[in-house]
């Protein structure tokens, strides 16, 4: 018959292997990156656009190849001007482990 104690130890054993999988997921889903604005063919009439959007497991964030910094909550917001025409906007991350996301989007000024 098993014991008590080989029960509860079982039962811990099994619950921080559970945890450290749990936690673990983090290192496997890699960065998180969501522009809010601009929409993808956003236009503008005085070539101010505002990016924004949220990050989450990332060390690195860049806007057209311009290092920005996040807030502590995991937003960010920067405006941009762009000349008139059409203009490519490029958000990237990188988590710690070199992976990175990019999205992209066009913008018209007039």
């Amino acid at each position: 018959m098993i014991s008590l104690f080989k029960v509860f130890f079982i039962i811990v054993i099994i619950s921080i292997i559970g945890y450290g999988l749990w936690e673990a997921r983090t290192l496997v889903e890699g960065p998180l990156l969501s522009i809010t604005t601009p929409v993808q063919g956003a236009v503008t009439t005085n070539g101010f656009i505002v990016v924004s959007g949220n990050i989450a497991r990332i060390t690195a964030l860049s806007i057209n190849n311009l290092p920005v910094l996040p807030n502590k909550n995991g937003s960010f917001s920067k405006t941009f001007v762009f000349p008139r025409g059409n203009a490519i906007l490029n958000v990237t991350v990188t988590d710690r482990f070199g992976r990175k996301d990019t999205e992209t989007r066009t913008i018209f000024s007039h």
